[in-house]
């Protein structure tokens, strides 16, 4: 470049900056329009007449009609009592002598059901042995789940249920639950 071109580059900039510089000034030092300041004034009134109005106007805590505001312990108290009397008088309706009812003893097991508890137990070993739980043996395990009783199907999850949570199977179904 020439002298003269690297002249008038540094002349542009420095009358760009002074005139910058003069444009603040002339910013900065501009007084307010005074209806500016009016309604700058006029809106801090409302503001301060909206805080008066909100402060004297709070609102009563709600309440349920016709219900007049009690004491929280009293209530308390009393509801404790009422309860008292009706446990006492359940318990006095009830016959000292009756034994308490008793759960069905489950039905012993057939030989069936039990052969194909063991057949589920040695199928989901053999699965949770090779480390994997995909889309089929979730399908094979809901077969089981139609044959087997509840107990025993319990067992059987309870297994993979294990496996998974201490996280020695890798589960790989692709749509939905591994279940």
């Amino acid at each position: 470049m020439s002298l003269p071109t690297i002249g008038r580059q540094l002349g542009l900039m420095l009358l760009a900056g002074m005139a910058g510089m003069g444009l603040a000034r002339w910013i900065a030092s501009a007084p307010l329009d005074e209806e500016a300041l009016r309604r700058l004034e006029r809106q801090e009134a409302r503001w301060e007449a909206l805080a008066r109005r909100l402060e004297a106007s709070t609102p009563a805590p709600p309440s349920c009609p016709g219900v007049a505001a009690q004491d929280v312990a009293a209530t308390r108290e009393d509801l404790r009592r009422m309860l008292q009397e009706e446990l006492r008088t359940a318990l006095a309706c009830v016959p000292a002598g009756e034994p308490e009812a008793k759960k069905p003893e489950a039905a012993p097991a057939s030989p069936e059901s039990l052969a194909l508890q063991a057949e589920a137990h040695q199928w989901m070993d053999a699965r949770l042995a090779s480390g994997r739980w995909g889309n089929a043996q979730r399908e094979e395990l809901r077969a089981y789940r139609q044959r087997l009783t509840g107990a025993q199907y319990h067992e059987l999850f309870k297994k993979l249920a294990v496996e998974v949570n201490s996280q020695r199977l890798r589960v790989e179904t692709t749509d939905g639950p591994p279940f």
